[in-house]
């Protein structure tokens, strides 16, 4: 099993003040280990740096917090500090909280057999009659599959989950990824400088982010019970 987490953050950045040393000096970054950071870019249009397995990236409309290793609550306090603490000025509209996880199936026919259900291939006809191959590298079949949960209209609030076949070298032919976005913000962005708003909007990612976990962990569940494998 292979897993990320990420919370990504709508607004208006200027992502050339964020850095390592701005980390540092504005953030309780309590899991600094003492490496050297990574910094791909940092300049006017894109901010790009990884310290201690987290990755910061920020754009003029986007700003992401990642980590392979690291759980969400950690990573949502990053980002809370930040705009909820240090840049309370920073215009907001939505965020983002996503997980990720991919699964090894152990065999192709569980996977293929999941991913039979998913997809059926009946509904596309004459198309699909030559799909099934006993290589899972010639198997036709589930590419990506996405279905949508839509609780609010105004605000904007939605999960959307998706399958695909993991591309991991060591799952090839049997691994799954599973992958869920939480979305929570203002559609037409009216409310990017409220501050009501702003507080709604923290006060749901703070009150929420147990929900978003706890809903990916059972979905991922059904599907490996589905499959007969544990973690």
């Amino acid at each position: 099993m292979i897993k990320s987490n990420s919370v990504v953050l709508l607004g208006d950045f200027n992502p050339a003040i964020f850095s390592p040393d701005w980390i540092l000096r504005h953030l309780d970054f309590s899991v600094d280990d003492g490496e050297k950071p990574e910094i791909k870019f940092i300049h006017g249009e894109i901010s790009d740096f990884m310290m201690s397995d987290i990755r910061f990236t920020t754009e003029r409309n986007r700003f992401m917090i990642t980590s392979a290793s690291h759980d969400i609550e950690l990573i949502a306090s990053l980002a809370l500090q930040m705009f909820n603490e240090v840049l309370v000025h920073t215009p907001m509209w939505a965020y983002g909280v996503n997980f990720e996880k991919h699964i090894d199936f152990v065999s192709h026919e569980t996977r293929n057999k999941i991913g039979r259900e998913l997809c059926p291939l009946e509904p596309w006809g004459s198309w699909a009659s030559d799909f099934d191959n006993a290589d899972p590298e010639l198997n036709s079949g589930l590419s990506n599959i996405s279905m949508k949960k839509i609780h609010s209209k105004k605000p904007e609030i939605y999960e959307v989950f998706s399958i695909q076949p993991s591309n991991i070298s060591d799952m090839k032919g049997t691994g799954i990824f599973f992958k869920i976005n939480n979305h929570f913000g203002d559609k037409n962005q009216s409310n990017k400088n409220d501050e009501k708003f702003r507080n709604t909007l923290f006060e749901n990612l703070r009150e929420k982010l147990i929900v978003y976990k706890n809903t990916f962990e059972e979905i991922v569940e059904h599907f490996m019970k589905k499959g007969g494998v544990s973690e």
